[in-house]
């Protein structure tokens, strides 16, 4: 996806009208500037042809397609009509049957207005899980969202809307390079012997094998917290460096290595983490040919954190966890990305 340099809205390259090529030419080079569509729009200036294409703009954007999380026909509202984002109008929606129904917005807008017209979207999107997000643009949309949706909504019999719960903000970090061997207590025992106050020591675990990983989180007072980050856990007699735990995650789909779903909602061509060739998937496991990325073509792996497909990814959740950080989320993951076959 790429960032408009103006109103910092994110768009599919293609849904924005470049090349593969061009698209690149923006990865390489971060500082080159892209305008998109809608801004280009704004900022002409004779009278006649711009309230032209507004009108054309808003006739059409029922019918046509938007990308997901790319601004509606209300971005090019009158400024002297602001609408401020609200995280309190988000509602998700559980309980689909056949979430790969409902990927885009398009799909996900036109259900929604078959089943409950009043109900106004600011943004539609998928989850990684199949459930779906909708931003709202006024309390009594929210309302109706919450509504009971009646039977064979979403092509499902019954499906359920509520909204994310308000957490208390956690400060956690987490530590690399512990001993397996180490019981969670005996860690906990030792930290609060650093800090003086009592903290909660979680280790992480393998998903395929369950077995203990040498990473563990522990989650503090802010106060601890900072003091962590700062100095250090010191582990029986061993100071380990912290950093901060991420608030959001990048999902990973393991059959085409997609990044904002999952393998059990992906209707695409399997493609191998390593080589990102179509073979079997059980060589996966094994594959040893030279390694090319699936997302960009990169020398390296699908899973690779240098992977700049990856680091852009980053960038956007940081911005998405950003714009709902005003009501605490948990953790926060990407939804549905396009597919770049």
């Amino acid at each position: 996806m790429i960032e408009c340099s103006h109103c910092n809205q994110w768009w599919h390259y293609r849904c924005a009208g470049l090349s593969k090529k061009e698209f690149e030419k923006h990865i390489k080079n971060s500082d080159l500037p892209f305008s998109c569509a809608i801004c280009n729009i704004k900022n002409i200036t004779h009278p006649n042809i711009c309230s032209a294409l507004r009108e054309i703009l808003r006739n059409n954007s029922k019918s046509v397609a938007t990308p997901r999380f790319v601004p509606s026909e209300s971005t090019v509202r009158e400024e002297s009509q602001p609408l401020e984002p609200n995280p309190s109008n988000i509602v998700i929606i559980d309980g689909i049957s056949n979430p790969r129904d409902f990927r885009d917005s398009a799909s996900i807008k036109k259900e929604v207005n078959n089943l409950k017209p009043q109900i106004r979207i600011e943004h539609a999107y998928s989850l990684p899980a199949g459930g779906v997000v909708l931003h709202l643009r006024d309390s009594e949309s929210k309302d109706q969202a919450l509504s009971d949706w009646p039977e064979g909504s979403f092509g499902s019999q019954q499906v359920i809307a509520h909204q994310t719960l308000k957490a208390q903000p956690k400060f956690t970090v987490v530590v690399k390079n512990i001993d397996t061997k180490l019981l969670e207590s005996d860690i906990q025992r030792s930290l609060v012997s650093q800090l003086n106050e009592s903290v909660s020591v979680h280790r992480l675990h393998s998903n395929r094998t369950n077995g203990p990983l040498p990473i563990i989180k522990i989650t503090s007072s802010e106060a601890s917290y900072e003091s962590l980050l700062k100095d250090g856990a010191r582990i029986l007699g061993k100071t380990h460096n912290c950093i901060p735990n991420r608030n959001y995650k990048i999902v990973r789909c393991y059959n085409c290595q997609t990044f904002g779903h999952i393998s059990k909602t992906c209707n695409h061509i399997h493609k191998c983490p390593v080589c990102s060739e179509s073979h079997p998937p059980n060589q996966s496991t094994v594959c040893t040919s030279k390694p090319k990325c699936a997302n960009c073509e990169g020398t390296h792996p699908a899973y690779s954190t240098q992977c700049p497909v990856f680091k852009k990814t980053l960038q956007l959740l940081q911005a998405r966890y950003d714009y709902l950080s005003q009501g605490a989320r948990g953790c926060f993951v990407l939804h549905s990305m396009p597919h770049t076959d």
